[in-house]
């Protein structure tokens, strides 16, 4: 998982718990100052190893793998990443 893989899934992780949805591609790109096709293909590279469910609605429509996060905040989820 590369730095913006990493970055991105944190402020997913973040949004989920706060709001209770993934955050916007302008929110994304507001707090980490990538483009949009820099942003996509760290959505998909989460999304193919497992970290994220994203069914390509949009970036909001990214969740953390399992139970909105809960598996996460549980430690079902590795959190070294």
């Amino acid at each position: 998982m590369d730095d913006l893989e990493r970055r991105v899934l944190r402020i997913v992780e973040a949004y989920n718990r706060r709001c209770g949805r993934g955050p916007t591609y302008d929110e994304l790109r507001d707090r980490t100052g990538r483009g949009w096709r820099e942003l996509e293909a760290a959505l998909r590279g989460l999304q193919a190893v497992g970290r994220i469910r994203w069914d390509d609605r949009g970036a909001e429509s990214a969740k953390p793998w399992g139970n909105n996060g809960a598996d996460f905040e549980s430690g079902k989820i590795n959190k070294s990443i």
